[in-house]
C-alpha cells in the first residue's frame, strides 16, 4: 500500500488518497463542492479535526454547511495537489468576487458624494494614503470594514481641495525641521 490509504465512504466504496491525507483531502476527492463547504468530518463515528491522518480501512462521513468555506489554513492541511489546487482556485475566485463588490461599493459612494473623481484615482490616491499595495487589497478592506466611508470621504475631499497636499508639505516640512534641515 506504502504511498497511498484506502479508506471507505459511508456506503462501502474505496476511496484512494496518498498518505497522510486528511479528511480535506477526502472531500476533495469526493467532489470539490463537497470539499469546499467542509464543516466537520466523522471518522469510524467520532468527530475528528480535518488535520486528522487518515488510516487504512477508517470510513469517512464529510459534514458540511453552505456557510462553511475554504481558508488559507486549508493549505496547510491539505496534502494532495488536487485539493490545494482547488483551495486556492476558490480562494483566488473568493477574492475576485469581493474585489468586485468592493469596487462596486466604493463607485456607489463616489457617485453618491457627488466627487469629481474618477474611480482609478481615488483607488490610486486611496491605496497611497492607506499605503496599500493594491487595490484588490483595498477594496476587501472596505467589503471587511477595515476602513470606514466617512473616513474614505474625508480623504478624497482633502486631496480634491489640496488641504491633503498642505497636510503633506507642513507633516515634511516639520520633520526636516526636526532634523536640522532647512529648505
Amino acid at each position: 500500500f506504502g504511498d497511498y490509504v484506502y479508506v471507505l465512504t459511508p456506503q462501502g466504496k474505496i476511496i484512494d488518497r496518498v498518505t497522510g491525507s486528511t479528511p480535506i483531502d477526502f472531500a476533495y476527492r469526493i467532489h470539490s463542492n463537497v470539499g469546499n463547504h467542509v464543516q466537520h468530518a466523522k471518522v469510524n463515528g467520532a468527530l475528528v479535526r480535518l488535520d486528522y491522518k487518515l488510516k487504512n480501512n477508517d470510513v469517512v462521513e464529510i459534514i458540511t454547511s453552505p456557510n462553511a468555506a475554504p481558508s488559507y489554513d486549508w493549505l496547510k492541511i491539505a496534502k494532495s495537489n488536487e485539493a490545494r489546487n482547488k483551495i486556492r482556485q476558490f480562494l483566488r475566485e473568493e477574492q475576485a468576487r469581493q474585489a468586485r463588490l468592493g469596487r462596486e461599493e466604493l463607485e456607489r459612494k463616489l457617485k453618491n458624494w457627488k466627487l469629481n473623481i474618477s474611480i482609478d484615482d481615488a483607488v490610486m490616491y486611496l491605496c497611497k494614503w492607506y499605503k496599500i499595495r493594491t487595490g484588490t487589497e483595498l477594496y476587501s478592506r472596505i467589503l471587511e470594514q477595515k476602513i470606514d466611508f466617512a473616513d474614505i470621504k474625508d480623504v478624497l475631499t482633502k486631496y480634491l481641495s489640496g488641504e491633503a497636499d498642505e497636510q503633506r508639505k507642513l507633516a515634511a516640512a516639520a520633520a526636516d525641521s526636526s532634523k536640522g534641515y532647512t529648505r
